[in-house]
């Protein structure tokens, strides 16, 4: 059956519709009506608004954990808590954020998102890639950063970035960092 969601002010790229419509069909918006005539209301299941704002879902490029869930913990439970938590947020597509750890952990974080990514088990949130931010970072400008994890990208060191290419669609550099430019 298909959603109608009523009487709701519906934010688009350049306007605004007030007291609009929406039709959805499975996941997927439909239509959006400015005036909603009543006509075949009783074919959706509808859920009035109540003057509430309906915008689109949220993108964030950069997240670490929430909700007592930490990316960085590697396990599949910590990954779908996140998602799940993002999700009652509005956000409906998200980079997982791992920071500078040791490399054996950082590398089971990115199996684990990796696996939730691929089985499409992140309840309803998509995950993008992941954003991997550090352990090539600038020591002075670490931010909450573990110091002691924050590496040069060596040969060695770079070897993660190639054997998880796959799941990496972000990453944080100081390129003014050795030789961290070379690499990528």
């Amino acid at each position: 059956m298909k959603i109608l969601v009523k009487n709701a002010d519906i934010y688009l790229e350049t306007s605004v519709i007030k007291s609009g419509s929406i039709i959805i069909s499975g996941n997927k918006i439909e239509s959006v009506v400015k005036k909603y005539d009543g006509q075949d209301e009783d074919l959706y299941s509808v859920i009035d608004a109540g003057g509430g704002i309906v915008v689109p879902g949220y993108m964030d490029s950069h997240c670490h954990g929430g909700n007592g869930f930490d990316c960085n913990d590697g396990t599949v439970e910590d990954v779908i808590g996140m998602s799940e938590f993002y999700l009652t947020r509005g956000v409906t597509s998200y980079y997982p954020s791992t920071s500078a750890d040791p490399l054996e952990k950082i590398e089971k974080a990115f199996q684990c998102i990796r696996k939730v990514k691929e089985e499409e088990s992140a309840g309803g949130i998509e995950i993008l890639g992941l954003h991997m931010e550090g352990p090539f970072i600038n020591p002075m400008y670490k931010g909450c950063q573990a110091e002691k994890y924050i590496l040069g990208m060596t040969d060695e060191n770079f070897r993660i970035v190639e054997r998880n290419s796959d799941i990496i669609k972000r990453i944080t550099i100081a390129p003014e960092i050795g030789s961290n430019m070379q690499k990528i």
